[in-house]
């Protein structure tokens, strides 16, 4: 940590405005402001270290801190991010003890340093100082006991070029006009020499963004390839950083970019941006190998819609819809999908179980919900049953038809080729748990996600694991969402209703004849017998032991589906038009989510 100049008078103004010292009168600041020593700590430096001693307390001034701890396994979480105004460290003004966690400079930070002798030395005319102190101790204790997970404040954006097509000003600009707020700085280089000068030192620097941060919502810092001093600036002072260029131009790194991980830039994770001029994109796992980005977001070359998206996801307003299990009832999505466009829902990240991860990857893919009813239908039933019987030592069917399907309509797409942000769900049966598909071919995420125990043949992962239909364990993965990718917003369409499965003649006994229920089945001369089919009863029970709930959605949307089969697939129109009309008269009653 480097010492810096700072005037008496901003120490005394930060000291008023942190939690620790603001109910004090002006002569104890002042004393303390005397005392103090301001420090700029560079992103990625350890401020403290768990179990070193303690000695000094520190408030922020300009920048970010991360508070990690460590756990019994040896591994490290961080339990909060800390701001301006901010105390850490507090308890070396109160005891000797170690220091309970590290704490590390996420950007480059201004912070001010009291040392507990000076502190204690003050409290003997001020005690109401230790009063404060205790309090802002018992506070963060109490929070840590409660599990409080980090804000994951993200309100400084840099935005820099990457490859030999970089168009990251372009892309800035726009960013910047679609961030949800009428509060946004726009600073490149140019404007900080022009409002510093030429010769102005790191601390001014810093100083400077501090101030434009204070007086907006959210600051777009723009990088520039041909001065990489700026460009680390911009990383070490952001808490979030944008690498944007041309998707064809990213499978090598430039000479001219920064290494994310070099101290010069602090080490801040980055997300990829790739923009494509084509209809699709493709083989980006390639370039995910090479440049190894926290996350990555596909855009067209002119698209407002897509930069609209990426500026809801880092801009924390972003929207997840999450499509449940249910055979046939899953034309329904198809309906509320309808509605939610007619009502400009935005949709940042889509996931699935069973028949809803069909319908979550098309809408990655960026259909139109007439063509994925189109598609849904021809891979459940136009093109054949979707049960090609075989003699059942594995399942009913022999999964071929759907298989050939799925792959034709899927081609070789990746995961990570899809326009919007995709997760499904299996059932790992080999470790009695859920399996997250969020990489791979999407056939073969869809298909595992599809696979009705005893109706269609299990899939096997890469580790030689057998997955079926993901709704057995998680029929709504609300929870998968929000672990994933953090929506602000969740919307969760449950196609779980009370089933009208027949059972007038299932008798009490427990058992039936099979031959009974076939001649009833196929002879004219016979009534057929209400009793549930094979198929039925196995996808109604994949379908509703489900252990999620859809409660932790902001948005639950259940479609009044319950007389359709779960084998009706013949009414799809009938489905569609329920999911439909439920989903216009439930945003006309309750409003547009999102």
């Amino acid at each position: 940590m480097a010492g810096i100049e700072w005037s008496g008078d901003d120490v005394a103004r930060h000291l008023r405005s942190s939690a620790v010292f603001r109910q004090l009168d002006d002569a104890a600041i002042d004393r303390f402001a005397d005392a103090a020593k301001v420090v700029l700590v560079h992103a990625g430096e350890t401020v403290m270290s768990e179990e070193d001693p303690g000695a000094d307390a520190f408030i922020v001034i300009a920048g970010r801190l991360e508070v990690i701890t460590s756990k019994a396994d040896g591994s490290q979480r961080t339990v909060n991010h800390l701001g301006p105004g901010d105390v850490v460290g507090e308890m070396a003004l109160l005891t000797d003890d170690p220091r309970s966690a590290t704490v590390r400079a996420r950007r480059d930070s201004a912070l001010v340093r009291i040392g507990s002798d000076d502190f204690r030395s003050i409290v003997v005319d001020h005690p109401e100082a230790l009063l404060d102190v205790t309090r802002t101790v018992m506070k963060r204790l109490n929070r840590s006991i409660h599990e409080q997970r980090p804000d994951g404040i993200r309100n400084v954006i840099a935005v820099l070029p990457a490859g030999d097509r970089p168009a990251h000003y372009e892309f800035a600009k726009a960013f910047a006009d679609a961030l949800p707020s009428d509060r946004v700085a726009f600073v490149t280089a140019e404007r900080a020499r022009s409002d510093l000068g030429p010769d102005a030192t790191e601390a001014a620097t810093t100083g400077f963004l501090h101030r434009v941060e204070d007086a907006n919502q959210f600051v777009v810092l723009v990088g520039e390839s041909g001065n990489q001093a700026w460009s680390q600036m911009c990383q070490r002072q952001s808490d979030v950083v944008l690498h944007v260029g041309y998707a064809d131009s990213l499978r090598t790194v430039a000479e001219y970019e920064t290494d994310p991980e070099s101290p010069e830039c602090g080490g801040t994770p980055f997300e990829l941006v790739l923009i494509h001029d084509d209809d699709q994109p493709t083989d980006t796992a390639e370039i995910l190998a090479v440049r190894s980005p926290r996350r990555y977001h596909h855009i067209r070359h002119g698209s407002t819609t897509d930069v609209e998206r990426v500026a809801r996801i880092v801009g924390g307003e972003s929207v997840g819809v999450v499509f449940g299990g249910g055979g046939a009832r899953g034309f329904a999505h198809l309906g509320v999908l309808r509605a939610m466009i007619e009502a400009d829902v935005p949709i940042d990240h889509v996931g699935g179980a069973s028949i809803g991860s069909a319908v979550a990857s098309g809408c990655a893919m960026g259909y139109g919900w007439d063509r994925m009813v189109e598609l849904l239908r021809g891979v459940t039933f136009e093109n054949g049953r979707i049960v090609d019987s075989t003699l059942p030592s594995v399942a009913v069917a022999r999964g071929k038809r759907l298989t050939d399907a799925m792959r034709d309509g899927y081609g070789d797409l990746d995961i990570e080729d899809l326009w919007t942000e995709f997760f499904c769900v299996s059932t790992d049966l080999t470790e009695g748990e859920v399996h997250l598909h969020t990489t791979g071919p999407v056939w073969e995420a869809v298909r595992s996600s599809i696979a009705i125990p005893g109706v269609l043949p299990p899939m096997r992962s890469a580790r030689g694991h057998v997955l079926v239909d993901g709704g057995v364990l998680d029929n709504v993965p609300t929870a998968a969402m929000k672990d994933t990718y953090a929506p602000k917003t969740l919307i969760a369409i449950d196609l779980r209703a009370r089933s009208t499965i027949e059972a007038a003649d299932l008798g009490s006994e427990g058992y039936i004849s099979g031959w009974k229920v076939a001649r009833h089945r196929f002879l004219p001369w016979k009534d057929r017998l209400e009793v549930p089919g094979i198929l039925e009863s196995l996808i109604a029970a994949s379908t509703i032991s489900g252990s999620a709930t859809g409660t932790d959605a902001d948005v639950i949307i259940r479609p009044p589906v319950g007389q359709f089969g779960f084998m009706d697939f013949a009414a799809c129109d009938d489905i569609i038009e329920a999911g439909y009309r439920h989903a216009v008269q439930m945003f006309e009653r309750d409003g547009v989510p999102g």
